[in-house]
């Protein structure tokens, strides 16, 4: 379809895709930077969620006895600053401009989305300048795919222009791409925003622009100063920044449990639960791995992991080695199967002084011992235990 074609299709279905709460206005200070603003009620449901969910979860969060990359902590709703850009690259790099720069936040009883465009290339100065302005106050930036494509690219353009630009702000980045795969990436063909909105939020673009359009129709923009051109991608960023507040709350409360309403499925309890192991937060681990149910897929893998978690803490032998018995019923990957093997053998060896049991276990790591690494620390064990049973 020609890009004609397929400006007009959008423009033929975007009146019914709006929300009817939304009010628009639009900005232009001396032929300057273009500022589009839309004010959303906060009682508007985007998908499954009212926005003013996440006030609830903010909430929650501030009794969280430990911390966790997820957690603003200390911070009250009106810091965080939803953050979403469009470009004119997908892959980034010095020459990449960024054209338009979406916020929003909540003020009063409002979520407002403030998008600043770049209506042509010599006020790429006066685009930061309102940037700098927009966010003064606020602590917490949440994205999604920010750290690695959205934030590095306002760096390297404020760089470049950064002898007519104050300094950027320091903040905390909450990136809920990385949040979105240590959940999903099992889960989904990809944890792309356009794939997990439906799939997670209840939230369907059926006529949405795709996003990378967004290069094509800023360039057709400059060639014609054509503002319907480009307006496609105002909407569709729209709809990103606010699929962002939802998805913030939705990913919280299944992380944190801070609903009675949220039932996390057995596959995110174990992904959580791997989440916080991996931050050294091995009780907050257990307690997510104890959910899943004895009957379900991912029940063995969980008894594995919370035998390790027990042993780590100093748990009586009995309940670990319970765990770990549980754990022996179901075919194991190699890595899981050389850390249960492993483990066996560490406890009947210098646990239990048992080291023909230890020695046999050693034998079961060994057959999933494939790195080199894993298979010399294995051979010792295995070589140390045989001189202690036939000495």
């Amino acid at each position: 379809m020609a890009l004609i074609d397929r400006l007009a299709f959008y423009h033929k279905e975007i009146g019914h895709r709006q929300p009817q709460e939304e009010t628009t206005s639009h900005h232009d200070e001396e032929a300057g930077i273009l500022i589009l603003e839309k004010k959303y009620p906060r009682s508007m449901h985007h998908g499954d969620y009212p926005l003013d969910s996440l006030f609830a979860m903010m909430a929650s969060s501030q009794t969280l006895p430990f911390a966790h990359p997820l957690l603003a902590k200390a911070t009250t709703v009106d810091q965080l600053l939803f953050f979403d850009t469009e470009t004119t690259g997908l892959y980034g790099g010095t020459g990449t401009v960024v054209f338009l720069l979406g916020l929003a936040f909540f003020e009063d009883d409002n979520l407002i989305v403030r998008q600043l465009f770049l209506r042509d290339a010599y006020l790429e100065v006066e685009l930061y300048l309102a940037f700098l302005a927009e966010v003064k106050g606020k602590t917490h930036f949440v994205s999604y795919n920010g750290k690695a494509f959205d934030w590095p690219q306002v760096v390297s353009r404020h760089t470049l222009l950064r002898a007519s630009l104050p300094p950027l702000p320091t903040f905390t980045h909450i990136d809920l791409l990385h949040a979105a795969r240590r959940l999903w990436k099992d889960d989904l063909p990809s944890c792309r925003l356009a794939l997990v909105e439906p799939e997670k939020l209840g939230v369907f673009r059926e006529k949405d622009v795709a996003g990378d359009m967004a290069p094509t129709l800023y360039y057709e923009y400059l060639r014609h100063k054509d503002f319907s051109i480009i307006e496609p991608i105002f909407h569709h960023n729209a709809v990103d920044l606010l699929s962002l507040v939802t998805l913030y709350t939705h990913i919280a409360n299944r992380v944190f449990a801070f609903s009675s309403n949220v039932t996390p499925t057995h596959e995110e309890r174990l992904r959580i639960g791997l989440w916080y192991k991996a931050l050294s937060l091995p009780k907050q681990a257990i307690g997510m791995w104890e959910g899943i149910g004895k009957n379900e897929t991912f029940y063995a893998k969980a008894q594995l992991e919370i035998g390790c978690a027990l042993h780590q803490l100093g748990h009586p032998q009995d309940k670990v080695l319970s765990c770990f018995g549980e754990a022996q019923r179901v075919q194991h990957t190699a890595k899981d199967s050389l850390l249960l093997f492993t483990t066996l053998a560490k406890i009947y060896e210098h646990e239990r002084k048992e080291p023909d049991r230890a020695l046999y276990y050693a034998h079961l790591a060994m057959k999933s011992a494939l790195k080199p690494k894993e298979n010399e620390a294995t051979q010792k064990r295995i070589h140390r235990l045989t001189k202690k049973v036939r000495p």
